[in-house]
């Protein structure tokens, strides 16, 4: 079986998720006596791109693309579709977020494929991977099987674990051209905009700094707005600081707010009830900045 990990990156760093799901794809590799591949989105540096092959990747695959800071995920799923092979059985992986569930999707529809979002990890049952996926607050494991020669997964990165770094692993890297669309004029690109961190999708953010009861109203979210800017992380809010009307509810993370996974996440003056503790336990690190020491 062929594995391809698709990887993540920001302002030309890679993500530590891809580095863990890189791990997951050589696992599933060694079960099934495949390759790994990883696929980086534009060119990239040398460096971070070694980092790969480190890491557990067999070969990298560069997608140049035009508008290189724009990962348009219809051209990423059509450049990914060229690549396969289609009598080979092939499993590409994606850390689970909303860029990488609609890369996933559209590839779906390309490859008539079976596709398992927001999935827990992969075991390898009677010679074949079986997807595990958790529901009902992680109370219910499903174990799901995809029949279809091409398999798309999206993995939450809560349960992976990125291998040590292997300076002695060579692989090839090799760039393959994309074109725009079939079509140049079916999308086109109208406008982007940067640096307001509210618009910062928080499932995708790196970094989120919340804030809760205790910072003490929309002043004390004034000075988050100010320290995010200068971190470039993502801003949320509990329950409580939503329901003052202080941040708004598509940036409140609990069980009936947002499910997130940063790499550390910054909890000011909130209690940690356990409804908003369900909504960060995917993240890597957690720092609590509270006067109440419960």
């Amino acid at each position: 079986m062929n594995i391809w990990v698709f990887t993540e990156w920001r302002k030309s760093c890679l993500r530590e998720s891809s580095l863990a799901l890189l791990g997951e794809g050589r696992r599933i590799a060694e079960h099934l006596n495949g390759n790994v591949s990883a696929l980086v989105p534009n060119d990239q540096e040398p460096d971070e791109i070694q980092r790969l092959i480190a890491h557990g990747a067999d070969a990298v695959i560069v997608l140049e693309m035009p508008l290189q800071r724009f990962h348009r995920a219809m051209v990423v799923s059509e450049a990914i579709a060229g690549l396969l092979s289609p009598p080979d059985s092939n499993m590409i992986l994606f850390c689970a977020g909303s860029k990488a569930n609609e890369v996933a999707s559209y590839l779906s529809v390309k490859c008539q494929a079976g596709l398992v979002t927001d999935a827990a990890r992969i075991d390898i049952e009677d010679g074949r991977p079986v997807v595990i996926k958790n529901t009902l607050g992680e109370q219910i494991a499903h174990k799901l099987f995809i029949p279809s020669n091409v398999q798309l997964v999206t993995i939450k990165p809560k349960e992976l674990h990125t291998l040590e770094f292997d300076s002695r692993r060579s692989g090839p890297v090799k760039k393959v051209q994309i074109s725009p669309f079939p079509d140049p004029a079916a999308i086109e690109l109208v406008d982007r905009v940067e640096g307001n961190t509210h618009r910062l999708d928080l499932g995708d953010a790196d970094l989120i700094i919340a804030g809760g009861k205790g910072v003490g109203g929309r002043e004390g979210f004034g000075h988050i707005d100010r320290l995010s800017q200068l971190t470039g992380a993502g801003v949320a809010g509990s329950r409580e600081a939503v329901n003052r009307g202080w941040i708004p509810y598509e940036r409140q993370i609990g069980q009936s707010g947002k499910n997130v996974s940063p790499r550390l996440l910054i909890a000011l003056g909130i209690s940690g009830a356990i409804q908003f503790l369900k909504g960060l336990e995917d993240s890597q690190s957690v720092v609590a900045v509270n006067t109440d020491k419960n």
